[in-house]
């Protein structure tokens, strides 16, 4: 036992939880900034995460997840939006507990996790899809079922990446995927 101790926010408000006898004593006195880091031969990549970064901030985005995990100290990740691919990004994030990065039922949640998330969505432009319509001519079975068949083939396939912990190039090297009936006919699959 002691009489008191210096931690951080989260391992205090766990240990005051469990003991109704310890309360925090004045204002925190340490800072401890949130940064990104990026590989050198990316600066294309730092320059969209800042643009992304921007949005959120602008569109509102970054204060309700500051809210909802900083403040109301949140355990469960949203319903996020996906957003078609343009290749493969790997994010790491650190594992130190709620209400940063944490599992929580088996799955990633956490603040960095929604914003690496957030960001990935957007990085792989899913979005996109909707603005792509294949010429008729060429490929005659190609309906709008089919293409969101083919979305949700992708926003499935992140997922499942996000919360087995899988590396991000299996985007590239997966033999599997996830498919509906109506999309392995439209692929040939039996």
């Amino acid at each position: 036992k002691v009489d008191a101790g210096l931690s951080d926010f989260d391992t205090l408000a766990e240990v005051m939880r469990v003991d109704s006898n310890l309360v925090p004593f004045g204002k925190p006195i340490f800072s401890s900034p949130v940064a990104a880091g990026f590989a050198k031969k990316s600066p294309d990549l730092r320059t969209s995460f800042n643009t992304f970064l921007a949005s959120i901030r602008q569109n509102g985005i970054w204060a309700d997840m500051v809210d909802r995990w900083m403040t109301r100290r949140g355990r469960k990740m949203p319903e996020l939006p996906t957003s078609g691919t343009k290749g493969t990004l790997v994010v790491g994030v650190s594992s130190g507990g709620f209400p940063f990065a944490a599992v929580q039922n088996n799955e990633l949640a956490g603040f960095d996790v929604e914003l690496a998330t957030r960001f990935a969505a957007q990085w792989l432009r899913l979005a996109d899809m909707e603005l792509i319509h294949p010429d008729a001519n060429l490929f005659p079975d190609f309906t709008q079922q089919i293409a969101d068949d083919m979305k949700r083939e992708t926003e499935l396939f992140f997922h499942n990446l996000v919360k087995q912990d899988r590396s991000v190039l299996e985007l590239y090297s997966a033999d599997y995927t996830f498919l509906n009936e109506r999309l392995a006919r439209h692929y040939g699959i039996p």
